[in-house]
């Protein structure tokens, strides 16, 4: 167990000039993830109101869903994935 910690430790140091880049990809996938989970419930709350017949509202959540769609595809992830060629793939 001990020799495992050493070892973790050690490649830890060793990554220590990652460190912030992972943790910029880290929460571009945590936001990418809570984006996809607020798409899901707004999804869920769309057929609600197909159900009850407010239209009205229906439109109003498939302009939000658009929206945060475009934003977590185009923009997080454009950008996620820039930072991961820049940074992390260098050949």
């Amino acid at each position: 167990m001990k020799k495992n910690f050493f070892l973790l430790k050690r490649v830890w140091g060793l990554l220590k000039n990652f460190h912030k880049h992972f943790y910029i990809q880290l929460t571009s996938i945590v936001i990418q993830q809570l984006i996809s989970v607020v798409l899901t419930l707004m999804a869920a709350k769309m057929f609600d109101s197909l159900v009850n017949k407010n239209t009205e509202l229906v439109f109003t959540f498939i302009g939000i869903s658009v929206f945060l769609t475009i934003l977590r595809n185009r923009v997080i992830g454009y950008y996620a994935d820039l930072h991961s060629l820049k940074y992390l793939d260098n050949n």
